[in-house]
């Protein structure tokens, strides 16, 4: 969504991002793509305005992506390669089938590039599998689960308007000589079951997702520092939530409400680093903590379409989050272990008059 989420140094904030349903943005209000294979989707919905405010966290939009579970034959095999410039290459494998009640895929794909830029190639595995089971009519249960890796990811740096002027494909020496970079694996699994009949939808999930980062920064550490010190930043992230949502067709106005829960738990290290990597006698330990974020959310909304061309709608969400922080480096003399509570209510009211078909 353009223009949302410009500002943050790392990830995506301001859009809440769901993948078949499952919120794929942290309680933080950070989201990661890493999961989402683009080659690997049906559809996207991109959800902007009032109705953005029943998802928390969503104040730049909601982006909904839909797995491809499209099987027209019993058994299928899709083969892909994409190249383009800048060292480009994309491969991918999709596996699809249907058998019974059951429908499912399985996607492999790689991509590798080097970069517009110099000390800015990547290399990114995603391994994704998806099952859709019928129970019985009008009711369906939905298995997802993956595990992306990212094993290399170089960053440049920013460049300073004498240097872009210069050389605009260029890195900022600082970042070559720390070795600035990031690894991630993630892997994550969901359950969900979804229902539809008379005048009623609902749907429950529940998901758990972990993540690892190395993180080499350019940032340099505490003094002495030469020119390839840096800092060594790692994380290692465990999210678990659920989210349960309903929706009933009374007459001529819609109800639908639903909970989301959330937490998420992280064990961060920093260290100094040499060229990239702790590995020199005198790289120690700078930082170690546990950080804790929890959060709940309960929301509503009704439409009414009192005429054919008028629609009226009415929405509230409540958030309750909790961020917490442990300190575990104590040999700095000072503990800075603490806790913040924060709320926030959100709300629309609005109508809409369709003035021509």
């Amino acid at each position: 969504i353009r223009g949302a989420g410009s500002r943050a140094n790392f990830g995506l904030r301001g859009v809440k991002v769901l993948l078949d349903g499952v919120p794929q943005s942290l309680p933080d209000g950070q989201s990661q793509l890493t999961n989402v294979d683009l080659a690997a989707i049906a559809r996207v919905e991109v959800l902007r305005g009032s109705a953005s405010s029943l998802y928390g966290n969503g104040s730049g939009g909601v982006i909904s992506f839909t797995t491809d579970l499209s099987a027209p034959d019993r058994l299928g095999v899709t083969l892909r390669q994409t190249a383009g410039s800048f060292g480009l290459l994309k491969t991918q494998a999709r596996l699809s089938g249907r058998a019974g009640r059951g429908l499912g895929s399985l996607s492999l794909a790689r991509t590798t590039v080097d970069g517009f830029r110099q000390y800015s190639a990547a290399d990114t595995r995603q391994y994704l599998g998806a099952v859709d089971y019928a129970l019985r009519d009008g009711v369906t249960l939905s298995l997802r689960g993956g595990t992306a890796e990212t094993p290399k990811a170089l960053n440049p740096g920013a460049l300073t308007a004498v240097e872009y002027a210069t050389n605009p494909d260029s890195a900022a020496a600082a970042n070559v000589l720390r070795g600035a970079s990031r690894e991630v694996s993630q892997r994550y699994a969901s359950v969900r079951l979804r229902g539809s009949g008379d005048h009623v939808e609902w749907s429950g999930v529940v998901y758990a997702q972990r993540r690892f980062v190395d993180n080499a920064l350019a940032v340099a550490p505490p003094a002495p520092a030469g020119s390839t010190n840096g800092t060594f930043s790692t994380l290692d992230r465990r999210v678990t939530g659920a989210r349960l949502d309903a929706a009933r067709r009374l007459g001529d106005a819609r109800l639908a409400f639903g909970l989301d829960l959330q937490r998420s738990f992280d064990v961060r290290r920093n260290q100094r680093a040499t060229g990239g990597r702790p590995t020199a006698p005198e790289d120690t330990l700078l930082l170690d903590q546990n950080e804790v974020v929890t959060s709940v959310g309960p929301f509503a909304q009704v439409q009414w379409d009192p005429h054919a061309r008028v629609t009226a709608s009415a929405g509230v969400r409540y958030d309750v989050l909790r961020f917490r922080v442990d300190d575990n480096f104590l040999r700095d003399g000072a503990d800075n272990s603490g806790a913040r509570n924060m709320t926030a209510a959100s709300g629309h009211l609005g109508v809409v008059w369709r003035l021509h078909e």
